[in-house]
């Protein structure tokens, strides 16, 4: 995933022991948790991008709830176009607020080269 304006602050930041490529990796990660998934431009050269991006909103999505989640049974994979996020059984109804979340990320994963599928 690639952005003109990714990151370019991190980029610019004098951030010790930290070189330019992962200066801008950090700074996509902060564009990509911050804005619309739209304001990176999917690369599919670049999957490990994804799979961290993914991960950091789907924590940041199951942190922000009102409760805690239950978390156990819940597991991404890697499918063959994308990622599918396993739930338990009648989890979605158990923690409605974290499911409107969720629904709304996977729709956002479907316009892009990985997207996500809840089962």
């Amino acid at each position: 995933m690639r952005s003109g304006r990714g990151g370019r602050g991190l980029e610019n930041a004098d951030v010790l022991g930290f070189g330019q490529p992962e200066l801008h990796r950090l700074g996509l990660l902060v564009l990509g948790h911050r804005s619309k998934l739209r304001a990176l431009e999917p690369e599919p050269a670049d999957a490990a991008l994804a799979r961290q991006l993914l991960c950091l909103r789907l924590a940041l999505i199951l942190c922000h709830a009102r409760r805690n989640a239950d978390l156990r049974g819940v597991r991404l994979r890697r499918c063959d176009r994308g990622f599918a996020l396993a739930l338990q059984a009648g989890w979605l109804r158990s923690y409605p607020q974290s499911a409107h979340l969720l629904r709304e990320e996977a729709a956002a994963w479907q316009k892009t080269a990985s997207p996500l599928a809840l089962v």
